[in-house]
């Protein structure tokens, strides 16, 4: 797990959950120099430790997960937090994936490989619902 970027304060917080490290590694430490405060996990059972320990303002949420999918990690955080915005990212994204999520009410669904601009895009769309 990363450490958060301690110097952020006032920041959004975001929870960036996938079982590549090189995800969490590469995408978070994008997200850190753009100024958010970022944890990351590499499961679902970890993601619903650390949300019920911390409140984030976003959860980047792959679908594909060791152990606990995505999806039935998404309806655990739900059950835990309904207000809480998730981002549901994945190379696997299936009609059925999508629909599923937006139903437990997902901000976005991205599709990997996505630019730090895509997902930079779908986290202020997510903050502007805060």
């Amino acid at each position: 797990m990363a450490a958060a970027n301690p110097g952020n304060g006032g920041a959004h917080k975001i929870l960036l959950v996938d079982d590549a490290q090189a995800i969490c590694e590469t995408y978070g430490g994008m997200l850190r120099k753009k100024g958010y405060y970022v944890d990351t996990v590499n499961s679902g059972e970890q993601a619903i430790q650390k949300i019920g320990d911390t409140p984030y303002d976003i959860v980047l949420l792959d679908i594909k997960l060791e152990g606990i999918s995505g999806l039935e990690t998404l309806q655990r955080i739900r059950s835990q937090n309904r207000d809480i915005k998730v981002v549901i990212m994945s190379a696997y994204l299936t009609e059925s994936h999508i629909e599923q999520s937006y139903q437990l009410g997902v901000c976005n669904c991205i599709e990997k490989p996505f630019s730090i601009e895509t997902l930079s895009m779908s986290i202020r769309q997510a903050l502007s619902l805060l």
